[in-house]
């Protein structure tokens, strides 16, 4: 989902001014949209997520992303004492 609005925000895609007057599917990319924000650290997202019923297949793009963090923000070595 997040790939998917990423590109319908793309310069060529969103000059389609008569395509994006179409009500219901404006309606849906913007509920997306809000969706996938990345405020609070996809927030809105990981609610959604928490929430979903089993099965289902989180973007894997974020879990990388906190992995990253985890590993770069923490030190390899504790320093005794």
């Amino acid at each position: 989902l997040l790939e998917i609005t990423a590109g319908l925000n793309m310069a060529p895609v969103q000059r389609l001014k008569k395509t994006w007057k179409i009500g219901k599917q404006k309606k849906a990319f913007e509920a997306f949209e809000k969706l996938m924000d990345n405020k609070h650290n996809y927030q809105r997202y990981r609610q959604a997520l928490s929430e979903a019923q089993l099965p289902c297949l989180p973007y894997f793009g974020i879990f990388l992303r906190d992995f990253t963090f985890i590993d770069v923000g923490n030190p390899t070595f504790v320093k005794k004492g």
